[in-house]
């Protein structure tokens, strides 16, 4: 048999449920009313995890809607932190079978001499009226069959101190070109036409030959596939 205090107490259970219930409610209210604070700036998303071990299933939503019960507020910034500026796009020249003229057309540059051609393609360019390249860099150039030959005469091409570091310079016909104290480093000189050519003080380490005519007219590969030591026209 109840006793009148136990009577008491249960008389009092749907009330304390009751706050219970209400306590529970205001609490989810509270998480779902302030899940994003309606923050214009951020885009707003709730994740639910999955039961299958996979992805979280994420949705989008506006800055003023909450999430459901059974899901967690996230919320991330629509402008990110800006990182350090970028090194900008590339602008080396691209002018293939191109003449003196249209190099300076295209560059603005005054003259060819001590110019930046770095990463330029000049491929199968005409050079035959003695243009001048003095102390110009064609680091990793393109250069492919151009033609800074005239005969081996004052009118070929000048590359005196010229910087060709990783340049392809396959096929070049630089016969009787004056290449003094070029910097030909790891420059492919295969296929080239180097006859007659100046090469004085020119650096040639580890400079690729194949079929290359050297300066004193005989073939690189005849020579244990190397013009060192037949540089003297």
């Amino acid at each position: 048999m109840l006793s009148s205090t136990s009577l008491k107490r249960y008389k009092n259970l749907p009330i304390i449920l009751l706050s219970i219930a209400i306590g529970s409610l205001s609490t989810i209210l509270i998480t779902t009313v302030f899940a994003h604070g309606g923050d214009p700036a951020k885009i707003h998303a709730c994740v639910r995890p999955t039961l299958l071990n996979g992805a979280p299933n994420v949705r989008i939503i506006g800055a003023g809607a909450n999430c459901n019960n059974n899901e967690s507020p996230l919320d991330w910034n629509i402008q990110g932190i800006q990182g350090p500026p970028g090194s900008g796009g590339s602008s080396a020249l691209v002018c293939p079978n191109c003449i003196e003229g249209d190099i300076l057309a295209r560059t603005g540059y005054s003259s060819l001499s001590g110019s930046n051609f770095d990463l330029a393609n000049l491929s199968r360019g005409n050079f035959v009226q003695g243009e001048d390249f003095s102390n110009s860099s064609f680091v990793k150039a393109v250069l492919s069959e151009v033609n800074a030959n005239n005969g081996g005469g004052p009118l070929s091409a000048n590359f005196t101190g010229a910087n060709f570091t990783d340049a392809s310079l396959v096929a070049v016909n630089f016969h009787g070109v004056n290449l003094t104290g070029a910097n030909l480093t790891r420059a492919n000189l295969k296929f080239a036409r180097l006859s007659s050519a100046d090469m004085t003080g020119a650096i040639l380490t580890d400079v690729v030959w194949g079929q290359t005519i050297c300066p004193d007219g005989s073939d690189s590969d005849s020579n244990g596939n190397t013009c060192i030591g037949h540089l003297t026209p």
